[in-house]
């Protein structure tokens, strides 16, 4: 990590998704076999897993709500004194309709249709900090 003017910068291994980093963590090595993990908790008798995750090159968090089928971004507190990680309340909430980014009604459209900025899903977990709800 680099601090530039107010800007910190973070490093690729930084991020947690260098191969050892991956092969301690379960053994995943693609973004997909954690995607496929991931889906394989979801299912008709399985409430499922939610996501709430913060995408480093947009400085955004999201949040992908699996019952109520909708990603949206999470609103954080202006009090910049605060730590990142605090100014965000990562939980299912009731959010405004236009912090809504995207709609789906299976799960695999997450993975082959989401994009931020033209980046699809194995781009975006590869370049975020995850956080798992269940």
């Amino acid at each position: 990590m680099r601090q530039t003017g107010r800007k910190i910068l973070f490093c690729k291994d930084q991020l947690g998704w260098q191969e050892i980093h991956k092969m301690e963590s379960g053994g995943y090595a693609k973004q997909e076999d954690i995607w496929q993990h991931l889906v394989g908790f979801s299912g008709k008798n399985i409430v499922g897993w939610d996501l709430g995750f913060f995408y480093v090159p947009t400085r955004t968090f999201y949040y992908l709500d699996q019952m109520a089928k909708v990603i949206y971004k999470l609103p954080l507190s202006p009090n910049e004194t605060e730590p990142l990680f605090s100014r965000v309340d990562i939980r299912p909430q009731i959010v405004p309709e236009e912090d809504e980014v995207f709609d789906f009604n299976d799960i695999s459209e997450v993975w082959n249709d989401f994009t931020i900025n033209g980046h699809h899903m194995p781009y975006i977990l590869e370049h975020s900090v995850l956080v798992l709800s269940t």
